[in-house]
């Protein structure tokens, strides 16, 4: 017993000293010195990644797949600090009747009364860019279930609606604001949707293109996979998200201010059995994926594991039973075998492209007659 306090004393001692020496020799330029730093660097390197189901990514292989990284002076004018004039046209940049979240606050109230609350709301916001703390009052979201159908039975039977706070909304926007002089350099040229300086138009053209005399003998055989992206609440893996923002080189600081989305939100759920279904805009089609190939196996069995390990990694998964496959000029043998590979229901043209009908050849009033009725109903 003596002998084992007289161990346990020693050992303090010698911890002690150690901690005196590194005080004082520590942070001397030595080999000690670089060593150490070294060491840690190598401990907190990431190089791989475990993901659900007991799988390790390793992510280096995402940087070989990046044409184009930030440079110092992009990363950097990311986080240079909030001016009052952001906030204030953040503000006035929001919907007056959108939904107000928890708090019951509009954007309205904010802008009316701007002159007396303008101050601490400017204050209160740089205060979260300073110090990339976000409190959970302000993250706390409303999660709306409005129902698709008259009697839902089933989870995907309905839509959940996000209803934030204006705080939060603001922080949003001038963290995309922010975003956008960078995001054309970022995203491939093939994604003219919903990125400034590019137009939907250019993919609607080209798969109208695409698709043009579809039908034709002298053509080999070719299919067309329309995937439709399932849209869960909060299902994009977060790490994965993290993970290409700094492999795209965003600052720690601009990442951790997106962390905090995640690591202080609270969500309270609610169902409104009287609302009715949303019309949803023509052009708000983000999940909407067109993909060609030759209509044999081998090219179809490529696609399904491509499509698989995009929803591996970002949890973005594909939904079957609204995804559909159009087969041009397949024998009925090799029809089907594709259709039972990828699981998909088969489809016919015309289909339904970010809101505008597709077509081998020229499109008829018929063809365009629902998107011209919900054109007037938007204008009436």
């Amino acid at each position: 017993m003596v002998y084992s306090e007289a161990i346990k004393l020693e050992l303090s001692m010698l911890k002690q000293r150690a901690k005196l020496r590194w005080m004082k020799h520590g942070d001397q330029n030595s080999k000690v010195f670089f060593r150490k730093i070294n060491s840690k660097r190598a401990k907190h390197m990431i190089f791989k990644s475990r993901m659900q189901l007991v799988r390790v990514i390793d992510l280096s292989f995402l940087r070989t797949e990046l044409k184009h990284t930030l440079t110092l002076e992009e990363a950097n004018l990311l986080i240079r600090p909030v001016t009052r004039e952001e906030i204030k046209e953040a503000i006035f940049d929001i919907d007056e009747e959108s939904a107000p979240g928890p708090d019951g606050y509009t954007s309205a109230f904010f802008k009316s009364a701007w002159p007396v609350v303008g101050q601490a709301i400017s204050e209160a916001i740089c205060e979260f860019f300073r110090t990339g703390q976000l409190l959970k009052q302000v993250n706390t979201t409303v999660l709306a279930l409005i129902p698709k159908v008259n009697l839902p039975s089933y989870v995907s039977d309905y839509r959940p609606i996000s209803c934030c706070n204006v705080l939060y909304k603001v922080i949003t926007k001038v963290i995309v604001q922010r975003m956008q002089p960078v995001l054309h350099l970022l995203i491939d040229h093939s994604q003219t949707a919903f990125v400034p300086g590019r137009s939907i138009a250019d993919n609607i053209l080209l798969a109208q293109e695409l698709l043009a005399g579809y039908n034709q003998r002298r053509l080999p055989p070719r299919c067309t996979l329309k995937v439709d992206i399932q849209k869960a609440y909060d299902s994009v893996e977060w790490d994965f998200l993290l993970e290409v923002l700094r492999l795209f080189n965003f600052p720690p600081r601009f990442v951790g201010w997106i962390e905090q989305y995640r690591v202080q939100n609270a969500a309270h759920f609610q169902y409104h059995w009287k609302c009715k279904e949303l019309g949803i805009l023509n052009l708000c089609f983000a999940d909407d994926v067109l993909l060609f190939c030759k209509a044999h196996i081998p090219s179809i069995q490529v696609l399904k594991d491509t499509l698989n390990e995009f929803a591996a990694l970002s949890g973005l998964n594909v939904n079957p039973e609204k995804s559909q496959i159009i087969l041009s000029r397949a024998v009925q043998q090799e029809r089907q075998q594709i259709i039972d590979c990828l699981g998909f229901q088969e489809g016919f043209l015309p289909i339904r492209y970010l809101g505008v009908p597709l077509t081998s050849s020229r499109l008829t009033i018929a063809d365009c007659r629902p998107l011209l009725t919900k054109v007037d109903t938007r204008l009436a």
